[in-house]
C-alpha cells in the first residue's frame, strides 16, 4: 500500500496508521464484511463481484520486504 498527502499534516502517515490497524485487527475478511462492503452505495464499481461467495475468506498477511524488493 502506498500513502499520499500533506507532509506538514502528516496525512500519509496517518492514513498509514489508520490502514495497519483496520488489517490488524481484520486480518481475515469473512463473507459478511466483504458484502456489506460491496454493498455500500458509493462502491457501486463493486456491484458485479461475487468475492463475498468465494469459499476461502480473504487474509491479509504481512511479508517482508527487501529494500531491493521496494525499489
Amino acid at each position: 500500500m502506498s500513502f499520499y498527502g500533506k507532509d506538514e499534516e502528516w496525512e500519509a502517515q496517518r492514513l498509514m496508521g489508520i490502514a495497519v490497524r483496520t488489517i490488524v485487527d481484520h486480518p481475515i475478511l469473512n463473507p459478511g464484511i466483504v458484502n456489506d462492503t460491496i454493498n455500500r452505495p458509493e462502491n457501486s464499481v463493486l456491484a458485479n463481484s461475487t468475492l463475498g461467495q468465494q469459499v476461502e475468506r480473504v487474509t491479509i498477511s504481512p511479508s517482508n520486504m527487501t529494500a531491493e524488493d521496494l525499489s
